[in-house]
């Protein structure tokens, strides 16, 4: 549980962004999820701080080689 999250518009605040999208680089195939937090402990004299991760699969399969997961090879 995450609190005071505040992605969801409240008058006169804007509209905000949305916690789940995925990630619009072409290169990653729509397999990326980015997850973005809004907090603001206090939304009247408070900052809203953004923190945003993305996320991915490992070890799936979407017909791609099955050694894309595999482990960098030393250098």
């Amino acid at each position: 549980m995450a609190d005071p999250i505040v992605n969801q518009p409240s008058p006169p605040n804007p509209p905000v962004k949305p916690v789940f999208s995925l990630d619009p680089d072409p290169n990653k195939g729509g397999r990326t999820i980015i997850v973005t937090l809004m907090v603001n402990e206090n939304p009247v004299n408070g900052q809203t701080v953004q923190l945003q991760e993305s996320i991915t699969g490992r070890n799936t399969e979407y017909g791609y080689p099955n050694n894309v997961c595999n482990d960098i090879p030393p250098y």
